[in-house]
């Protein structure tokens, strides 16, 4: 006999028909939801798997059609050397104009992640972290 220790369950404490319908709307809002008993860490108005931890409903993002194929780990997505020159916003101010374009999507990508968080494939898992802990291992 083997033992699996696990911190999370998948629950189901909100209908499936429920769920697909506020996510239909993008109804869900970010925070607790007193109706449902949940916290929602959604900032898309739309949910997916709801996990139970210690007790505490977490109502995550909806998973991704498609998530990026790099490996199947974490792995820190390298920052552009050239930026790296830049140390604060008047560096920012002072870059040329030109150059700033080439990096408006990728700087709005970073800022979707800090805000709206990351999933990746973990040994095939879909695994999803919060913004805060993608700046965290950005670093």
């Amino acid at each position: 006999m083997s033992y699996e220790q696990s911190l999370y369950k998948i629950v189901e404490p909100v209908k499936k028909t429920t769920v697909s319908r506020l996510n239909k709307k993008n109804k869900w809002e970010y925070g607790y939801n007193k109706e449902h008993d949940i916290v929602v860490i959604s900032k898309t108005g739309k949910i997916g798997h709801i996990l139970e931890i210690q007790g505490l409903q977490i109502g995550l993002p909806l998973e991704p059609q498609k998530l990026p194929v790099r490996s199947n780990k974490w792995e820190k997505i390298e920052y552009p050397k050239e930026l790296g020159k830049l140390k604060n916003i008047f560096d920012w101010r002072n870059y040329p104009e030109e150059k700033k374009e080439q990096w408006f999507d990728y700087i709005d990508e970073e800022f979707k992640r800090r805000d709206e968080g990351f999933w990746f494939k973990n040994n095939g898992v879909a695994t999803y972290i919060t913004g805060t802990h993608y700046m965290y291992l950005m670093e």
